[in-house]
């Protein structure tokens, strides 16, 4: 899309009745410039959230006009922090300053298989998360690349449904932290019991947490430019 949006983060998903994701907070979002790439003088602020924030942003190498280049990349990494989080139930990556978080994400990324090994996750999920949590931004796993994982063999829909939000397959809805991190392993049986007779039929998020006793904090903070 040419953008960066800088601060992909669990508090920046939303989820539709429908239970579409949607990004909010594009306050930091940046166009890429022609070269496919964003240019920031190294002396500019970059609105992004330390622990889901790129190793690529956080490090101060600039060129010899004091300018910074990167690019889409960056979201990407942020994406595989954001599973690690909603995998976890906390921030994976942690530091007291930019330098200590920057001297702990190696040591943290070696530890990630392992990680999510200990949550029973599935080795098609673990292997996704590593590849998106690659430190050189050149061998991230990125853009339409990502389709094309094999964690998402068992996507039962097009990509095209998903993009449109017509897709009429119900999300999974997960109870136990088992199935929690499980992913998408535990969609066969999950789904199917939600679409009655084989047909597909509209299927509202929230009404289906509640049917599942579960429920979402609900985001009414509306900033209106004054």
């Amino acid at each position: 899309m040419g953008i960066v949006h800088h601060d992909i983060k669990p508090d920046n998903v939303l989820v539709d009745m429908k239970g579409h994701c949607l990004l909010a907070d594009y306050g930091g979002a940046k166009f890429l410039s022609d070269d496919g790439t964003v240019n920031l003088n190294i002396e500019e602020d970059v609105m992004s959230t330390l622990p889901y924030a790129a190793p690529e942003i956080l490090s101060e190498d600039c060129d010899p006009d004091g300018m910074k280049y990167y690019d889409e990349a960056v979201d990407w990494w942020a994406l595989g922090a954001t599973i690690l989080t909603l995998v976890t139930g906390e921030e994976y990556f942690y530091g007291s300053t930019i330098d200590n978080l920057c001297d702990n994400i190696p040591r943290l990324l070696e530890q990630v298989r392992s990680t999510l090994e200990n949550y029973h996750c599935c080795p098609e999920l673990i292997d996704f998360v590593e590849s998106l949590l690659q430190p050189d931004p050149l061998m991230r796993l990125r853009g339409s690349a990502v389709r094309e994982h094999e964690y998402f063999d068992k996507l039962p829909c097009s990509w095209g449904s998903l993009a449109s939000r017509s897709s009429k397959v119900a999300p999974p809805f997960v109870i136990s932290d088992e199935d929690r991190r499980q992913g998408m392993t535990a969609w066969p049986h999950q789904f199917h019991s939600l679409v009655s007779g084989g047909n597909q039929t509209d299927i509202y998020f929230v009404d289906e947490l509640h049917k599942q006793g579960l429920g979402l904090e609900v985001d009414d903070d509306f900033e209106v430019p004054v």
